[in-house]
Order: structure tokens, then C-alpha cells, then sequence
């Protein structure tokens, strides 16, 4: 089912466009038509370049080409943020407003290359009823959730100010997840994600976008990953026969956290966004919800106002680095627990891994514990 987007701002009387026109709308968007209707593609407020070196150009002639098998290490100290360097707000939420139109057209793309999933907003008003009714519908397909969202200005503030970066240009050019989708699959198995590469092939295959990055957030145990090496390697293979040898690289990015999932990121799909496109299991997204906020809880990054309450429980963290090196642990195994689970749809293994017996982890910080805390706020919170 394809999302017709909101082209408020962008496109006269929008709203006397019929079905059959906005049909053709669609596909002429998708095919690179219309690029009067566009938004302006230059910074109107001058910030200045990023201040320090090495941030990355995402022109074609600064791509690196690395080895397939190159392996990068992510740790939680490499995402410390200076926040005397957060950028203004106003700057951020016109950055904001002007990935509208590079986010519809991105979403389109995603409805065309998965016609039978609806591409859901999360910043819908009606974004959890419409997730809970695709769940119920894809059961059986290997895609049971496709969802996409946009960096909201105080996130964006955020990752300027860990990347150092002063300008809209700079964020653009540095920033590959400003615009974003996440592709849930159904099973354990690796046929669902050979689906997903299958299907997103395609798409390059049409010229609606091109894959220059592949991340493979993996851990030791092979039987984890969401497709093979060998068919990882294909896809990426792929994209380089079709766009150019150099023009598609591939690392190995296991993180601290055991994080298991696979992040593909584009080119330009408009007006300078590139968007990033992750691949994980059912029960895999759900548990990242809940340790997204316990690593910004141990990190010492900004969470809510309402997970205070959580925030404080991860306090001896910060002082007792074995304590913290415990709970990283557990959260590695916790992530491998949550992609072996054969039915996520059975009661009883709706459960999160219980603390191992050899970590030496405060029970409070059980994530069954935290998972409950985190539901209660959430049901309470204005």
C-alpha cells in the first residue's frame, strides 16, 4: 500500500488533487519529475563549516573505498557530547522543515520497493494503532513493520554537537540518518532479510536511490545475523556493479551493546538527505526501545524529563566501571536472547533476558524491572 505524503508547503491546492492524479504524482516523483515543485536546496542562514577535521564529504570523489572485511569498533565513549557546542534551535528546526519533502519522497520509494506493507510515520497521531493492525496483518510475511520518522530538532542538536558540525550544510553532509526507515522482520531465520536485500536491490535496480554504506551490527555468534555473509557480500556486490565500483562500501560494525541489526545508508534522495535504512528482528526493535533509554540513562546523554525515575537507578553505573562493564555484558546477551526468539507472539516469551547469575548486577537493573518502570511512566505521562 503506498503512503500518499503530505506536500503541504510544497505543492498548490494539494488538496484538489484526486486519487487517480496524485497516483501519477507519485510515480513522476519517484522517477525524478516535478523538480520545480521542490524546496530550495541552499542554506538561507550561513553557520560556518564544522570546526574541526575529519568530518566526511559525501561527494563521490571523498568516498573512501575499504576493505569488505574492515571492522569498526563502536563504543559508548566515541557518543559523549559536548552540549556548550549544541547548535541553535533555529537552526535545527529549519533543518527539520526542510527534509519534509526529501522524507514523503523517501517513503514513497519504501511503498513502491514493499507494496503489501504500509509505510507508517511515527509521528502519526495514529501511528500505534496503525503499527498494532500491520503486526496482526504481516504475521506471515517476512515483513511485518515498515516505519520512518525524522530527526527532530532537539536530536539533531544533539548529533551536531557530538560531530562538531556549525552549518545546515555541514549536518546534511555528515549526518545520514536525518531522514529514516526501520524494516522489521518476522523471523529468526535469514530468508526474511534476503527478502529485504531482494526487494531494496530492486530499487536500486530502478534508480530510486543508491546504497553507498553498508553497517553490519553483528555479534561473534554467526547464527545472529539476519542473512549471511556470503549473501551480504552479494548485496553489496550489487550495488556496486549497478552504480560503479567504489560507489557502495561495507564494514563490520559490532557495538559494545550487542546491538544486532543491519543499517544501510543512501545517497541523496533530495535536496542533500540521505536517509538510513535499518534491518532488525521483531523482538530486536522492541528491546532497543528500552535499551536506547538505559545507555542514554549510563551514558550521561539526555533522556525525557519523565525517565528521571529510570535515570536515577543507573547512577552507581557512572561511578563503579566494573557495574557498568556488568550491565554492558548483560545487554550484549540480552540482544542475542531477543533475536533467538522463535514466536514473538507467545506470552511467555514476551519476557526480556533475566541478570545472568554471573554478573554481578543490582536486581533493579533486571531490564524485565526496567521494562516495567518504562511502561508505567509511559502509560502515566502527560
Amino acid at each position: 500500500m503506498n503512503i500518499n505524503p503530505l506536500f503541504l508547503g510544497f505543492i498548490p491546492k494539494a488538496n484538489h488533487i484526486n486519487q487517480t492524479t496524485n497516483n501519477n504524482f507519485s510515480t513522476n516523483l519517484l522517477n525524478g519529475n516535478f523538480t520545480n515543485l521542490m524546496p530550495l536546496s541552499k542554506d538561507t542562514v550561513s553557520f560556518g563549516e564544522a570546526r574541526k577535521k575529519g568530518t566526511l564529504s559525501s561527494s563521490k570523489k571523498d568516498i573512501e573505498v575499504i576493505p569488505e572485511r574492515k571492522v569498526r569498533k563502536s563504543s559508548s565513549s566515541e557518543k559523549q557530547i559536548n552540549h556548550a557546542e549544541r547548535t541553535s534551535l533555529k537552526l535545527t528546526q529549519a533543518l527539520f522543515k526542510e527534509s519534509e519533502y526529501a522524507f514523503n519522497k523517501f517513503k514513497l520509494i519504501l511503498s513502491d520497493a514493499f507494496p503489501d506493507v504500509t509505510v507508517i510515520d511515527i509521528d502519526n497521531e495514529n501511528a500505534k494503532d496503525m503499527m498494532l493492525r500491520e503486526l496482526t496483518n504481516n504475521q506471515d510475511k517476512p515483513v511485518v513493520l515498515i516505519t520512518a520518522r525524522r530527526k527532530h530538532p532537539a536530536s539533531i542538536s544533539e548529533k551536531m554537537a557530538q560531530g562538531h558540525l556549525r552549518s545546515k550544510k555541514a549536518a546534511r553532509e555528515n549526518i545520514h540518518d536525518l531522514i529514516g526507515a526501520r524494516i522489521i522482520v518476522s523471523g529468526t531465520s535469514t530468508k526474511e532479510g534476503e527478502y529485504v536485500l531482494d526487494r531494496l536491490t530492486e530499487a536500486v535496480k530502478k534508480g530510486r536511490f543508491q546504497i553507498k554504506h553498508v553497517k553490519n551490527h553483528l555479534q561473534e555468534n554467526p547464527s545472529l545475523n539476519y542473512v549471511t555473509r556470503k549473501r551480504l557480500d552479494k548485496f553489496v556486490a550489487d550495488n556496486r556493479r549497478i552504480n560503479g565500483i567504489s560507489s557502495c562500501k561495507y564494514t563490520d560494525e559490532p557495538r559494545d551493546s550487542g546491538y544486532l541489526a543491519i543499517h544501510l545508508i543512501t545517497d541523496d534522495i533530495e535536496d542533500g538527505f540521505s536517509a538510513e535504512i535499518q534491518i532488525m528482528g521483531h523482538d530486536v526493535e522492541k528491546f532497543k526501545e528500552l535499551e536506547d533509554i538505559c545507555y542514554k540513562c549510563h551514558a550521561g546523554k539526555g533522556v525525557a524529563k519523565k525517565y528521571q525515575p529510570l535515570q536515577e537507578l543507573f547512577k552507581p553505573l557512572q561511578q563503579n566501571p566494573q557495574l557498568k562493564s556488568d550491565f554492558i555484558e548483560y545487554t550484549k546477551r540480552a540482544y542475542a536472547y531477543e533475536r533467538l526468539k522463535p514466536d514473538h507472539g507467545e506470552k511467555e516469551l514476551m519476557e526480556h533476558l533475566k541478570i545472568p547469575s554471573d554478573l554481578k548486577i543490582p536486581k533493579e537493573l533486571d531490564f524485565n524491572n526496567l521494562a516495567k518502570i518504562k511502561a508505567r511512566i509511559d502509560r502515566t505521562a502527560k
